[in-house]
Parts: structure tokens; C-alpha cells; sequence
């Protein structure tokens, strides 16, 4: 399912739960103050300490929602976090790979043109050419052998 679905079935989860518990703090506490009131004969007493228990009961409930959606919210941004972190550690990567592969690249462009040269020089010899006294080093220097 899609991102979006999920977080409105995680809000329905939580809307639902808060509402049930209210419900319930509110039944206990009105039922069983009620009934203490009946077996003890104090009539509004205990009604008045069971819906006050259970508004506490429910304030303690919502505030523990409130801190469950908080850290719900700081782990996602936590995990967008880190996937941005990786995301920018591969591209980082990549662009030292490459860079490396240019490198490698040229090495090997240096490296063929050296073996034709010397390739040349063989043939040169073998051909019973003679050698050019006079070459150049990478510099553009003049070599004497």
C-alpha cells in the first residue's frame, strides 16, 4: 500500500484506541462510583471521585498519544534523514569511482602510447632502420644516448 494509506490507517489506529479508552475510563468510573455510592449510601461522592479518576486516567492516556505521535513524527524525519545521508555517500562514491576510472584511463592511454612507441623502435631495429639520434623525453626535452 501506498505510503499515505498507511499513515491514515495509523491515525484511524490511534483516534480509535484514544476514543475507546475514553469511552471506558468514563463507563468505569461513572458505574463504579454509582455502585460504591449505593453500597456505602454516599450518594454523589463517589460518583465525583470516579469521573475524576477517570478524567485524569484520560488526560494521562492523551498526553501518552501526544508523545507517541511525536516520535512517530522524529523517527520518520530521523529516517528521510538517513536515506538522504546514504543517497549523498553513494553519489559521493560515485563520483570518486569515476574520477578513478578517468585516471585509470589516461594511465592506460600513456601506457599504449609508450608500447607503440617502443614497438616502432623494434621494428625500426629489426628492419636494419637507423634510430633518430636525436629524441625528446615526455618534457619535450632533448635525450642524448
Amino acid at each position: 500500500m501506498k505510503k499515505s494509506t498507511w499513515a491514515s490507517f495509523k491515525h484511524i489506529n490511534i483516534g480509535l484506541s484514544f476514543g475507546l479508552s475514553l469511552i471506558f475510563y468514563l463507563l468505569f468510573g461513572f458505574f463504579g462510583g454509582t455502585w460504591l455510592d449505593n453500597r456505602f449510601g454516599t450518594t454523589p461522592t463517589f460518583l465525583v471521585v470516579g469521573l475524576a479518576l477517570a478524567g485524569y486516567l484520560i488526560y494521562r492516556e492523551f498526553e501518552k498519544m501526544i508523545r507517541v505521535l511525536e516520535d512517530s513524527r522524529r523517527l520518520e524525519a530521523n529516517m528521510q534523514e538517513s536515506m538522504l545521508d546514504k543517497e549523498e555517500q553513494h553519489r559521493r562514491r560515485v563520483a570518486e569511482a569515476k574520477e578513478s576510472l578517468s585516471h585509470a584511463r589516461s594511465l592506460l592511454t600513456d601506457f599504449e602510447e609508450m608500447v607503440a612507441e617502443k614497438e616502432r623502435q623494434a621494428l625500426r631495429r629489426i628492419r636494419g632502420e637507423k634510430d633518430e639520434d636525436i629524441e625528446t623525453d615526455s618534457r619535450g626535452e632533448i635525450k642524448k644516448y
